[in-house]
């Protein structure tokens, strides 16, 4: 079946309430382990880049106007100027590097699970830096290996089994709607 305009649209809608859901399913740490990751790889393995990014964009954009779609039902533009909003932003970024990767070197399972760890690092990255800054304003003295500590370490091994069952799902709905 192919996707058209008004199926893109209505996918791209859907994953974003998808991403809204899986962020409240969360474990209250800062930053909080949610599915919002997990979802994030789905829709790119099952709607591509492009659309994956429009999901992704209007979910940010609807917590930026203030739905509470955030993790512990956080939105406005607070959640953005906290001290995990890089990360919020840096899942565009990991949409845009797996995407880039893919588009170069194709779509085989090693290669999107090593384009979607990549993106992931480029999400850590993004947000420990974000994080990092805002620490340092507002307290005076935070140290790069606390935060990598803190804010990363702890989230590989679950990001790596979301990223897995990312790939294994997408290929069973794949199949089974057509997409």
């Amino acid at each position: 079946m192919k996707k058209t305009g008004l199926r893109k649209i209505c996918l791209a809608a859907l994953f974003s309430a998808l991403m809204a859901v899986s962020a409240q399913l969360a474990v209250p740490t800062v930053p909080p382990f949610t599915l919002q990751t997990f979802v994030l790889f789905l829709a790119m393995y099952l709607l591509g880049t492009k659309t994956a990014l429009v999901s992704v964009s209007v979910y940010l954009a609807l917590g930026f106007v203030g739905l509470p779609v955030f993790a512990g039902f956080r939105g406005g533009v607070s959640a953005f100027a906290s001290a995990t909003g890089g990360y919020l932003l840096g899942f565009v970024l990991a949409v845009l590097v797996a995407g880039a990767v893919m588009r170069i070197f194709g779509k085989k399972d090693v290669v999107t699970a090593i384009s979607y760890s990549l993106g992931m690092l480029v999400c850590y990255i993004f947000g420990s830096a974000w994080y990092y800054v805002f620490c340092l304003r507002s307290s005076g003295t935070v140290g790069l290996v606390a935060i990598i500590s803190q804010c990363v370490l702890p989230f590989i091994p679950f990001d790596a089994i979301k990223i897995a069952f990312a790939i294994f799902i997408g290929k069973k709905l794949r199949k089974v709607f057509a997409l």
